[in-house]
């Protein structure tokens, strides 16, 4: 496997990584930067993007999320929280599980259009109605799988539909870099057979020494 691939696929689970981060720290402080919501949400509605990176805007877009998978695939201590990490595999099983659906992908597609015109109008990618459109697309359509992430926190947070709105549509970003390291060629056996040449190219992102 050539180490660019692993290069993407490692930006791709820093995605995931940073979506699951995002989600938990709403769903027990009740806050998320609005930086970060407009890098997911721009990361759902590029859906035809130039590179891996691109989905993203710039690997420092995703800073947190690459430092806590250095972290799991060094297996350092203390370690990264574990609804975070419960929420990162489920949300690797929940993209495979949508692949088996193509009426679902096809009614995903459509919603994530319609978000796009709603990003159009409103031109703020964290106006709570361009969340609320993603959040509606990730409700109408994944959370209807057999298989449903639980999100735990604090109810006062949870209960609130800007934060729910929020969860949901990072919950989307999750699936859709979930994606993208599958279409760079990423399995769940290589996190470990391969873990040390993701935590490589993981440490030579975060430090800048990527492939060109």
């Amino acid at each position: 496997m050539a180490e660019h691939s692993i290069h993407e696929q490692a930006l791709a689970l820093g995605g995931v990584l940073q979506a699951a981060l995002l989600v938990e720290q709403i769903a027990r402080r009740g806050m998320c930067p609005q930086e970060d919501i407009a890098t997911a949400v721009h990361g759902i509605l590029n859906t035809n993007p130039d590179s891996t990176l691109a989905v993203f805007g710039s690997e420092a877009n995703i800073r947190e999320g690459l430092k806590s998978l250095r972290i799991l695939l060094s297996r350092e201590q203390p370690t990264v929280h574990s609804d975070v990490i419960r929420y990162t595999m489920s949300l690797l099983h929940l993209e495979g599980k949508m692949q088996r659906k193509t009426d679902m992908l096809q009614t995903l597609g459509k919603l994530i259009a319609q978000s796009q015109d709603r990003l159009a109008y409103f031109q703020e990618p964290h106006h709570d109605a361009v969340v609320g459109s993603l959040a509606r697309a990730y409700q109408d359509t994944l959370s209807k799988l057999n298989f449903r992430i639980q999100v735990t926190g604090n109810p006062s947070y949870l209960n609130q539909q800007r934060h729910a709105d929020q969860i949901r549509m990072l919950l989307l970003f999750g699936v859709r870099s979930a994606l993208l390291w599958r279409q760079c060629g990423g399995r769940r056996w290589q996190l470990l057979l391969r873990r040390r040449k993701l935590l490589q190219a993981t440490q030579d992102i975060l430090t800048g020494h990527t492939v060109p």
